[in-house]
């Protein structure tokens, strides 16, 4: 845009141009260094995998310069934002998905492709594909599958775990019983090892014993920790057939994948009989098998192999062979490595000067790569070879190379290329920065239109390397900073961010200064410009220019050098000839700068003088002619060099020009640069061509070849490629090689040459043959994975492109077998005193040296039982150890050891001489149970053949006196009452003394019984002898019968009796101290609630003589279940079956539900429940019983309990005291009682009018007026709005007069006074009161007159006033008449004088300050003047609290009770209520209130064996009376009372039995026992149990 700018900073800049200038060219790029593109600190790893419940975040860190953005994108390259509850993208690059419910999974989140993103103003990088994968939790279950094995073969126990949760569920042990097995701590040569790819578990030589063990895998999530353990499962042990060919359950087939870098186990779960002998091979590239031998990686253990560290190398099959002389059986497994994919670009950083070229190269690494993309700055690559902005100067070379062609300041930036497999992703970064680039205009000027006199700027920046330096044009002409008498300055600077700025500042601004600027911005690389016109307000004016030059055949832009401004119309004339617009001309519009262009522009036709006019809006016109002149470029004819050149040939090409201007200059490059002298190629020139000569042609004279023709016109060219045909020739010739057995072959075979030669590998047929075969192989390499026998022989590299012979190498590849087994164990046994013979078959290239050894030891082949064989065979040595006559010094271990020059082997031969087993030896009872015994020995030495079983004989002994009696019982082992048992299975311990012992558990004993007990081992060869017998005594048992002929009956409130026989003799198992009684309630009843702990009633019985209890505190009128069963010392026995009862029928121990009521109208309510709660019906409900009443404040207002009795859930109330406030109750009975009442509802009628006033009266006043008086209604059924005095003349018929008198909200006034009537005058007065709901009856009518002579009256009404003791109490006495008498009150036939009681208020009230018991009585109020007289009396009844209730205690239970009470004195006003009070020593007042119509509770809820102190006090509406004296009651029952210790304790060696139910309850339940022991020389109990 343009910039207009003040005079004062034109005229600043101006004078710091040149200082400014100097320092651009001396330091061009400095303030650009400084950028960084950024790159990745912490990238996040390729895969997250969470769960919902836990949530997870992932961090990206990058660095730079400036300090990158770090963003968020999807797949598509999209920005991830904030989603709310779902994912959170923190500022620091956190991306984070917070925990969340299933339901708000979403799959755009929780299953995408995420990508970090860092930029800056560098560059973009984006990091490896981040695999978000959140998982909703699931239930699932584990379960280990049902197994089968032969006795002495392995096993292979599966955990089974369902496939939705595998890539998060992991095993982390089994469980063998009690004993727990860790992936990492199993040995491969143990006997139970966790697989580390499956957390399978390989079970090796399977004994009986794990016949009778439970297994179980314990997995874990790993995603939120959580654990799980499946059911236990029995392995099934199944004994050896005798003969058993090789078979597995497992598949013949089966697939292994494995992570790079992490342990591996291939199991062989064969089976047979016996034994088979196993050999694992490797199949090489050549399908041959090669057997496998054992290192410190690759692990052996026959049935097991294990590969540490696993890498790519051991990817392929595996063969695990298994044989005996019954058959051969085969398993195949394929082991798959999943390596993380990683990439490398190369070169990292390139610097590529504008216009070169860049290449970047991606190297992988990593299996199964599904594809390779290529980023720019974090822009996708298309395939097509374009970026998706639609540049078309970057290709690929190959998937895997990318080439960018015209390099430019677009290109720069950040290269990326992407790898991904189905496991992960990964990225790398590579930089191109520029070096010397073409300048870029980055700011230009724009049109402007300006008066004549400011000052102006034109701006123009631009960026490029080296900086670019900036000229100025006005019409094609270069502007001077010195011209036009110093008007015109010119400046240029470098700014923070390494661009330059120029500036044309114009001061003084005149009409001629308008016409066409231009900036140019020019380095070694090139230059870029920009034109726009400055249109100055002024006449037309034509400046003069120099010659314009054209070029023949090319089109031109004539611009007329004009000024002024507006300018109206611009023509064009050549030889005074005004042109137009032709297929020739093309005029432009004044809008588009009235330019002449000239097409296809000709020498003849075309050069000449052209005349540009001007013409203003005023009709004035400028001139100017311009010159013409067109030169022709040169025209090269096209040339190519000749086909088939090959080496030492020659040749020659002719660059020639068939047209354009005087003089011709020629020069040539070869692959954009010089041709080099070394290459001797000769250059001819002429006038119009240049000739270059080739005498001696080789391979470095291919190439492009470019011809330069240049003249005044132009500089034109040509290129044609040299391709030199060259025969191979190796450039890597393969040589002779020897490798070792199973090892990697890679040779390289590789050959130069034009065309490229291709490489071709044969293999003779067999090891010394020459007939060579064809091999197909992947690159130029001989490359075989496993080298095995059949890989030895003479391969042959041939090298062919068509040039000549080719090329052809024979070489021979020796494949060295060190010494090897093809076993590295075996077992042997041999019978005592039989021979045996130990074979040792070697293999491996001669020559083959044996030796043997014993134990570590040398062997005496002096001994005469002992001697050696030797045997050579075609593929190695056999070897013979013989021993004439075995004994046991001969069992051992023998090695056999090969060795050549190639490497050195061992078998190991594991010598057994077999002979029978030793006694076990320290028989010990270890464990005593009431049915099994648990037997520890010494194990004995096993003669070299495994224990089979170990036999067991023992036999009871009842009815033994003595220690004699015993040894002589004890000899006998012949009778009938002797068992013999095999033990099964038996565990193995290490003693205190580190000698081994074995255990076992002999079931089958009866409880309580005494036993003599004695062993035998038992190998293949014979048995043991027995060892000595021991004595032992079971424990004791639970009772194993129930007590008979149960029967129940209904006993007192809430009771069951129940009776019973007692179980016979036998089924004690040792000496029964009670029995357990249980009822629940039967879930067919009607009112049945199931609530935990609730339903079931328990009681124990002590004593095995007792056979009946009684069973309390049961729900009413419920079916009870009841069981029993008899228990011992040890525990209790099994449940009789059950039997029903029924409790008698109670009353309802719950109040109704859910009262509600609504007012119908002003003497009527609707009253609605729901029954009481089906477990607290207590029995049949025979109905409901409505308790409700008045709720008033006045003396002599009715307030009487009325109950109604209805069997509906509602009912209606009717004839009630209109707008009054009820309490209402419900309780419903059975034909027992009634129940409990539920909580009082108050209730409201609706309003109504009210009564009439109770009173009126009149008075006479004056001769003019009235006074009218009334009691207020009876009842006035609402509040009182108002009252309505009517008054009429008497005798006078017609319209009376009303008069409203407002009240408040007590009701008054009273009072009206009726003026302005007629002297001597007889009026009729009556009185009616209002309500909201209207008008009531009036009063009856009383008729006054006026008087002037009024005689004294008493407008106020006597009463009986009723009030509370303690209260204030005003009598109202207004007395009227005329004269104005005076009120006098007597009481008691006295005058009322001052007294401390009472007082007479100026208005002739009388005031009792505090009403007294003593102040009861009348009260009258006289009044007199000369006319007459008048008096009315009042009855105070003074009113107090009630007395104090005598309390009567009825009975007392353990947990209740129950006490009565005659009614009270109420003190003059009715009782509403009671209240009682009780507690305990310790605890703070229980206070429950009752109704007045109670007169006797029941307190329950009570603690067993407590003092409770009760009292109670009543209440009346003046207030509570006095309380009654405190009584002193106990519930019943007492402490619990401890057993003597005989009773209490029994012993044995190992445990302490307390027999509990001995305990005493002193008639309350035990809640629990609290028990702790302690060693007799310790003080504390540091041990203690709650039971």
């Amino acid at each position: 845009m343009g910039l207009l700018e003040p005079p004062c900073l034109v005229l600043e800049k101006a004078l710091l141009l040149g200082a400014l200038l100097l320092a651009v060219l001396a330091t061009p790029l400095l303030a650009t260094s400084g950028l960084r593109v950024p790159t990745f600190l912490l990238e996040p790893a390729p895969r997250l995998l969470f769960g919902n419940d836990t949530g997870a975040q992932v961090t990206c860190t990058a660095h730079g310069s400036p300090p990158p953005l770090v963003t968020w994108v999807l797949r598509d390259g999209s920005l991830a934002t904030q989603v709310p509850g779902l994912r959170k993208i923190s500022g620091n690059g956190t991306l984070h998905f917070p925990p969340f419910l299933a339901q708000y999974y979403r799959t755009d989140v929780h299953e995408a492709t995420y990508r970090c993103r860092a930029s800056n103003e560098a560059g973009t990088v984006l990091s490896r594909n981040v695999q978000v994968h959140a998982v909703v939790r699931r239930q699932f279950h584990v379960h280990v599958e049902n197994t089968e094995v032969y006795l002495g073969n392995s096993a292979l126990i599966k955990c089974a775990i369902p496939e939705y949760v595998r890539p998060y569920v992991r095993v982390a042990s089994w469980h063998r019983g009690e004993e727990i097995l860790l992936p990492d701590l199993s040995d491969v040569a143990g006997r139970y090892v966790v697989l580390a790819a499956s957390g399978d578990l390989y079970v090796r030589s399977v004994r009986s014993e794990d016949g009778l063990m439970k297994f179980s895998c314990l997995v874990t999530n790993t995603l939120n920790g959580e654990r799980q353990r499946s059911d236990a499962v029995m392995l099934q042990v199944k004994e050896l057939s005798k003969n058993l060919a090789p078979r597995t359950t497992q598949k013949p087939v089966m697939e292994i994948h494995v992570e790079r870098g992490n342990d591996v186990h291939l199991p062989c779960n064969i089976q047979g009989n016996p034994f088979p002998i196993f050999t694992w091979y490797r199949v090489s590239d050549s399908a041959a098998l090669y057997p496998i031998p054992s290192s410190q990686r690759v692990i052996l253990s026959r049935t097991l192999l294990l590969i540490k560290n696993a890498d790519e190398r051991d990817a392929g099959k595996w063969i695990c062979q298994a044989s005996n002389q019954f058959g051969e059986q085969r398993i195949e497994i394929r082991l798959s490595v999943n390596s993380y994919v990683s990439v490398h670009i190369l070169p990292q950083v390139q610097i590529v000067n504008s216009g070169g070229t860049a290449n970047f190269n991606c190297t992988t690494t990593g299996s199964a790569i599904d594809a390779i993309d290529w980023l720019h700055n974090g822009k996708p690559l298309q395939a097509n070879n374009a970026l998706t902005t639609g540049r078309d100067n970057i290709r690929f070379l190959s998937k895997s190379s990318l080439l960018v062609q015209n390099v430019g300041r677009r290109d720069r930036g950040v290269y990326q290329c992407l790898v991904e497999n189905q496991r992960a992703s990964a990225q790398a970064m590579a930089e191109l920065k520029l070096g010397d680039t073409v300048p870029e205009l980055i700011y230009t000027f724009i049109e402007q239109n300006v008066r004549p006199g400011p000052l102006i700027s034109l701006k123009c920046s631009a960026s490029g390397s080296p900086p670019p330096q900036f000229a100025w044009l006005l019409d094609s002409q270069p502007i001077m900073d010195v011209s036009l008498h110093h008007r015109f300055a010119i400046g240029q600077f470098v700014d923070m961010s390494g661009d330059v700025i120029s500036h044309l500042n114009i001061s003084h601004v005149r009409p001629d200064d308008g016409g066409l600027y231009k900036c140019v911005a020019s380095n070694s690389m090139g230059s870029v410009q920009h034109s726009a016109r400055l249109n100055v307000y002024g006449p037309p004016y034509v400046r003069a220019i120099g010659p314009i030059k054209a070029v023949a055949g090319e089109d031109i832009i004539v611009h007329c050098p004009f000024a002024g401004y507006p300018v109206e119309q611009i023509r064009w004339e050549k030889a005074h000839q005004e042109l137009t617009t032709s297929n020739h001309y093309e005029l432009a519009s004044v809008a588009d700068g009235g330019q002449l262009v000239i097409k296809n522009v000709e020498p003849g036709r075309d050069q000449g003088i052209y005349t540009c006019i001007v013409r203003s809006r005023a009709g004035e016109e400028a001139r100017r002619d311009m010159q013409l002149n067109v030169n022709s470029p040169p025209v090269i004819e096209a040339f190519k060099f000749p086909k088939n050149l090959q080496e030492g040939g020659r040749a020659q090409i002719t660059c020639a020009v068939s047209s354009g201007d005087m003089p011709i200059y020629f020069s040539w490059k070869k692959d954009d640069s010089s041709i080099p002298s070394s290459l001797q190629i000769t250059e001819k020139k002429e006038e119009f061509y240049s000739l270059l000569v080739f005498k001696d042609i080789s391979a470095r004279h291919s190439g492009k070849y470019t011809c330069y023709a240049s003249n005044a016109a132009a500089k034109v060219n040509y290129t044609a490629e040299l391709q030199v045909r060259v025969a191979p020739r190796w450039s890597y010739e393969p040589m002779d090689t020897a490798i070792m057995l199973g090892n990697t072959i890679s040779i390289n075979c590789e050959a130069e040459g034009y065309p490229i030669p291709t490489i071709t590998w044969f293999k003779g047929q067999g090891k010394g043959s020459k007939d060579f075969k064809p091999l197909s192989m992947r690159n130029h390499s001989l490359l075989l994975n496993l080298a095995t026998d059949n890989d030895e022989g003479y391969y042959m590299c041939q090298a062919t492109n068509e040039i000549g012979a080719g090329l052809k190498k024979t070489i021979r590849i020796n494949v060295n077998e060190p010494a090897r087994f093809e076993q590295s164990a075996r077992n042997i046994s041999s019978r005592r005193n039989d021979p045996v013979t130990l074979d040792c078959h070697a293999k491996g290239d001669e020559p083959i040296t044996i030796g043997w050894t014993q134990n570590n030891g040398r062997i005496d082949l002096n001994n005469f039982r002992l001697s050696i064989a030797e045997m050579k065979t075609e593929k190695g040595v056999d070897s013979q150890l013989t021993i004439g006559h075995s004994d046991r010094h001969d069992s051992g271990v023998y090695r056999c050891i090969a060795e050549n020059p190639y490497g050195r082997a061992e078998q190991i031969i594991f010598l057994a001489v077999q002979e029978r087993p030793d006694v076990p030896s320290h028989l010990e009872i270890f464990e005593v149970g009431s049915r099994t015994v648990k037997l520890s020995w010494r194990r004995p030495f096993d003669g070299n053949s495994p224990v089979l079983s170990y036999l067991v004989q023992y036999q009871a002994l009842k009815y033994l006196q003595s220690h004699g009696s015993l040894a002589a019982a004890g000899g006998d082992w012949n009778g009938q009452n002797v068992i013999n048992v095999s033990l099964p299975s038996t565990s193995i311990s290490r003693s205190y003394d580190s000698d081994l012992r074995e255990s076992a558990i002999v079931a089958g004993l009866t409880p309580a019984t005494t036993f003599l007990i004695r062993m035998q081992a038992i190998n293949e060869i014979e048995r043991s002898a027995y060892t000595e017998a021991i004595v032992l005594k079971t424990q004791e048992e639970a009772p194993t019968e129930a007590p008979s002929n149960v029967q129940v009956q209904t006993g007192g409130e809430s009771e069951l009796i129940v009776t019973w026989q007692i179980p016979p003799r036998e089924s004690w198992n040792g000496e029964l101290i009670g029995y357990t009684v249980n009822c629940s309630e039967e879930k067919q009843n009607i009112n049945f609630i199931s609530v935990v702990n609730s339903s079931l009633k328990s009681t124990i019985v002590s004593g095995w003589a007792t056979t009946k209890a009684t069973l309390r505190g049961l729900r009413k009128y419920t079916r009870y279940a009841v069981t029993i069963r008899a228990m011992n010392s040890f525990g209790s026995g099994p449940w009789s079956a059950a039997i029903f009862g029924t409790t008698a029928e109670g009353v309802p121990e719950a109040a109704p539900q859910n009262v509600n009521c609504t007012a119908l109208s002003s003497q009527s309510l609707k009253i609605s429940w729901l029954e009481p709660p089906l477990q607290f019906h207590g029995g049949i409900i025979q109905g409901y019983k409505i308790l409700y009443r008045p709720i008033v404040h006045q003396i002599d207002f009715p307030a009487k309990l009325e109950i109604k009795r209805t069997s509906n859930l509602e009912t209606y109330l009717h004839t009630l005291h209109k707008a009054s406030n009820y309490s209402i109750r419900v309780l419903a009975y059975t034909a027992t009682g009634d129940g409990l009442a539920s909580h009082p509802l108050f209730c409201q009628t609706d309003d109504d009018v009210p009564d009439a006033p109770a009173a009126i009266k009149a008075a006479a006043l004056t001769a003019d007026s009235i006074l009218i008086s009334w009691l207020t209604p009876k009842n006035r059924n609402g509040i009182i709005s108002h009252y309505t005095v009517y008054s009429r003349e008497a005798g006078r018929k017609g319209q009376a007069k009303t008069h409203m008198v407002r009240v408040d909200e007590n009701g008054y006034p009273v009072t009206f006074e009726s003026r302005s009537l007629a002297e001597n005058q007889m009026y009729e007065f009556w009185v009616s009161a209002s309500t909201s709901v209207g008008e009531g009856e009036p009063t009856s009518v009383i008729a006054q007159a006026t008087n002037t002579r009024a005689p004294a009256r008493i407008a106020s009404f006597g009463q009986v006033v009723r009030k509370a003791v303690g209260t204030g109490l005003v009598l109202e006495c207004l007395a009227v008449g005329n004269p104005t008498p005076r009120a006098r009150w007597l009481t008691r036939d006295r005058p009322v004088t001052f007294s401390p009681f009472y007082e007479v208020t100026n208005e002739g009230n009388l005031k009792i300050h505090r009403v007294e018991g003593s102040l009861s009585g009348n009260y009258t109020c006289t009044a007199n003047n000369l006319f007459g007289s008048d008096e009315i009396q009042y009855q105070v009844i003074a009113m107090k609290p009630p007395s104090a209730p005598q309390i009567i205690v009825q009975y007392a239970s353990a947990d209740s009770i129950r006490i009565s009470w005659d009614a009270p004195d109420d003190g003059g006003a009715p009782l509403q209520g009671y209240t009682i009070s009780y507690h305990t020593a310790g605890e703070s007042w229980s206070i429950t209130e009752l109704l007045p119509e109670n007169n006797a509770f029941t307190i329950s809820g009570l603690k067993c064996g407590n003092q409770y102190i009760i009292k109670m006090s009543a209440h009346n509406m003046v207030g509570s009376g006095v309380a009654s004296e405190e009584i002193n009651v106990w519930t019943k029952g007492k402490a619990s009372q401890a057993p003597n210790a005989n009773e209490l304790i029994a012993t044995n060696a190992t445990c302490v039995n307390l027999k509990l139910s001995s305990w005493q309850n002193g008639g309350c339940s035990i809640h629990h026992f609290s028990i702790e022991h302690r060693p007799l020389a310790r003080a504390a109990c540091n041990v203690a149990y709650d039971a």
